[in-house]
């Protein structure tokens, strides 16, 4: 009987370190366990939608730059599978313009020509240091997804404290993220939206993993 309890002692503690290793291994990054975007950031890195900083890092309170949110949005829309030399070829000049780094050459193009990013216009506003705000997310997940202004409809009205900051163009972005779960309808604890407040890593991949 003794022999028998310790028997069961053993098998209850191997399963216990069995489970306790695959729930380790589950996670990519040592600076997410206690992240609250945790499961967001495993998901979008599943997908293939967004790498780390490093080999084990993250940085999920590192703000997201431009390129990086253009790159994922991309991968998000397909272009694994795509020839995207033609595309690339065609806005060549404009990339070299801006001096696009060569890693987001492919994305920047293919968004150009989706219209995700709107030309020279937009493109001037690029830069290997610019964040991305919370604003320029929106817009560009909400064009990825087609959402296009009508003018014949009502303008969009939004309930946030701050909407004045909102420019009238990039409204209809926000309010298709609000009806999709992406972000909050009622603002921040101070029900603003803050549309020029950069956008960290984690949330991002939130944004990213709800869309």
């Amino acid at each position: 009987m003794k022999y028998k309890k310790i028997a069961a002692i053993l098998t209850a503690a191997t399963i216990f370190i069995s489970t306790t290793t695959v729930a380790f291994a589950e996670t990519p990054f040592t600076d997410i366990e206690k992240n609250w975007a945790k499961t967001h950031i495993i998901s979008v890195n599943e997908k293939g939608l967004m790498n780390g900083t490093t080999s084990d890092k993250f940085s999920p309170d590192t703000a997201v730059n431009k390129y990086s949110a253009i790159i994922s949005i991309a991968r998000m829309m397909g272009i694994a599978n795509m020839d995207l030399s033609e595309i690339t070829a065609k806005h060549k000049e404009l990339l070299d313009k801006y001096k696009v780094p060569d890693y987001a050459q492919k994305e920047t193009a293919f968004c150009l020509e989706k219209g995700i990013i709107q030309g020279e216009i937009e493109m001037d506003k690029f830069g290997a240091q610019s964040q991305a705000t919370k604003l320029d997310v929106c817009v560009y997940l909400g064009r990825a997804f087609g959402v296009q202004l009508d003018t014949s409809k009502p303008p969009v009205t939004l309930s946030y404290k701050d909407a004045l900051a909102i420019p009238s163009m990039y409204k209809i972005y926000v309010d298709h993220m609000i009806k999709i779960g992406v972000v909050d309808s009622k603002g921040d604890a101070e029900g603003l939206f803050r549309p020029d407040t950069p956008v960290t890593r984690a949330m991002f991949a939130k944004m990213l993993d709800l869309s």
